[in-house]
């Protein structure tokens, strides 16, 4: 993550946690509401804005580097361990779910039919592995990145692939919000390495999109799964075609 959107981010996060919204930031400031969005969207804050909206909030300058230096620190990729752990239990995996993607208590209360003992309970145990710090009346803190990645061929990501993967791709993919893009060409490998980095800046992209809108509560906020994959790949049913020797 650019320091720019750690930055941004950071300031999101420091705002939620004093329940002060767009708007007081924008009567703060004197700007319109639609126009302090767009400036945490876009991540065009001139340093004078950063410090009068550190000002509204009680702190200095260096409390919000504070802050980045911290948000820095979160894990990104998890232990055998952590990874084992999450997925021995579907309550534990659901719930862990749930907080990565900014899913208050209350919140996972209301959609799923579980109760404050065994949401706690969970929590209490993500705490344990060092997913997240379970701070006064169930707050949660991550200390993990949202884009943390897989161990490869690790325990999650074989659970995604014996439970998810399925399923995600079971629809013609003509819904709202729905997009299916599948493309076949022949590339050199200079050509597949620049791409996948493209792929990686997207997926990047992705994740900085749900942070921006993680103060939004989840009646406004669609649950999204991007899948990006990239291979050498040649479809299996044309092998008996193929001369011996060829693959």
């Amino acid at each position: 993550m650019s320091q720019t959107t750690l930055l941004v981010q950071a300031l999101k996060e420091l705002l939620k946690s004093k329940n002060m919204t767009y708007c007081a930031v924008a009567i703060h400031l004197g700007l319109s509401e639609a126009s302090i969005k767009r400036m945490f969207a876009n991540k065009q804050l001139t340093l004078g804005r950063i410090d009068t909206i550190c000002e509204m909030l009680g702190i200095e300058i260096s409390d919000l580097l504070q802050k980045m230096q911290n948000m820095s620190k979160r894990i990104t990729q998890l232990s055998l361990e952590q990874e084992k752990t999450i997925i021995s239990d579907h309550k534990l995996c659901l719930i862990a779910i749930c907080v990565v993607n900014h899913w208050t208590l209350e919140e996972i209360l209301n959609h799923y039919n579980l109760s404050e003992s065994e949401c706690i309970r969970c929590l209490a145990q993500l705490d344990k592995i060092r997913i997240i710090e379970l701070q006064p009346k169930n707050k949660v803190k991550l200390l993990i990145s949202p884009g943390f990645k897989w161990i490869p061929n690790g325990p999650i990501q074989r659970f995604f692939q014996q439970y998810f993967l399925n399923d995600f791709i079971e629809s013609n993919f003509q819904n709202k919000n729905e997009e299916l893009i599948c493309q076949f060409g022949m590339l050199t490998e200079e050509s597949v390495v620049l791409f996948n980095k493209k792929l990686r800046h997207l997926a990047n992209e992705f994740l900085v999109l749900g942070e921006q809108d993680s103060d939004l509560p989840i009646t406004k906020r669609i649950g999204t799964a991007c899948v990006l994959m990239n291979r050498p790949w040649a479809p299996t049913i044309f092998n008996d075609f193929l001369r011996h020797g060829r693959s």
